[in-house]
């Protein structure tokens, strides 16, 4: 309990009991020191940590980060720490010790080069982790981090990991067997946006017009057929670029585009998602080769 000044009639001013760990903060220090309690931060004990929460498909980021604290005693201590995130395409916890006081402030910072944008989230916590329950504490903030951008709090905010813009990135798809289609499914770990489909079709010499298409499942059901313009006849090789936004084209057979809504994207919540390849009148000795689709890419698990 703070000791209350005499009022100016003469009179006691009422006592107002505090809550015990601010009791032991203000009776360390003096009335002055008191008077200027921190209004921003959070008061943390030895068994709290700071947990930084990293996603990112990069292995061996290095990060920077910088904390502030003010301890029972009125000093004010400043620790930095390196650390290296190992845990491409699964995500990763890294805790530090705190010491018991005022956590004022925490800055973070990616320290390796050419991490592009959208291809890592930060998140950091501060509290003590449950096994079973996660972490009892708070989140501190939230965001997507490139080579250049610090997280701070007080500051950032606390965004999800689809609010920035996605890493932009290309996967190859599975060579099929002759005569066959190719199949992709998207990932329920990530969230993908279509940019482009692209592929090398060869005919072979059995006599039939191929039209190349492609169709979206979800949910296990297939809907929404995406048609070439372009009619292949036997004996030919060509390249296809289904494109996001864009135009049918069908005057050279080394690149022959098609457009594709801007919409296409995973749906994380939604089992059996894919895209495939439906080529009408596809002959057995028919081949698909060189198959990528390129993505703008989110982490819909951190």
């Amino acid at each position: 309990m703070v000791n209350n000044p005499k009022s100016t009639t003469g009179g006691e001013v009422q006592d107002v009991s505090e809550p015990f760990a601010l009791q032991s903060f203000l009776g360390a220090v003096d009335d002055v020191f008191a008077r200027a309690m921190p209004r921003s931060g959070i008061y943390v004990t030895p068994q709290d940590k700071l947990w930084f929460n990293v996603t990112s498909p990069i292995n061996n980021i290095v990060f920077r980060a910088q904390w502030r604290f003010l301890r029972p005693d009125g000093v004010v201590v400043d620790e930095f720490q390196n650390f290296t995130y190992t845990g491409a395409g699964s995500g990763q916890f890294i805790p530090f010790p705190l010491m018991e006081g005022w956590l004022l402030s925490v800055v973070v910072g990616i320290f390796s080069a050419n991490v592009p944008q959208g291809a890592c989230t930060m998140a950091v916590y501060v509290g003590v982790l449950n096994t079973t329950q996660g972490i009892a504490g708070y989140c501190l903030l939230q965001d997507n981090m490139t080579s250049s951008y610090y997280c701070a709090w007080p500051g950032t905010g606390i965004q999800h990991p689809t609010a920035g813009i996605g890493w932009q990135t290309a996967v190859a798809i599975t060579v099929p067997g002759a005569g066959a289609n190719f199949v992709y499914d998207f990932p329920q770990t990530k969230r993908q946006r279509v940019m482009s489909i692209g592929f090398d079709f060869t005919t072979s010499a059995a006599a039939a017009n191929r039209t190349v298409r492609l169709q979206l499942g979800y949910g296990g059901s297939q809907n929404n057929i995406f048609t070439s313009a372009f009619v292949q006849i036997a004996a030919l090789t060509a390249h296809y670029e289904f494109v996001a936004g864009g135009a049918f084209s069908a005057v050279d057979t080394g690149c022959i585009q098609a457009p594709l809504p801007t919409w296409i994207d995973s749906d994380c919540s939604v089992v059996n998602n894919s895209i495939v390849s439906v080529i009408a009148n596809i002959q057995a000795a028919d081949q698909l080769a060189n198959l990528f689709i390129r993505f703008q890419q989110w982490h819909e698990n951190d």
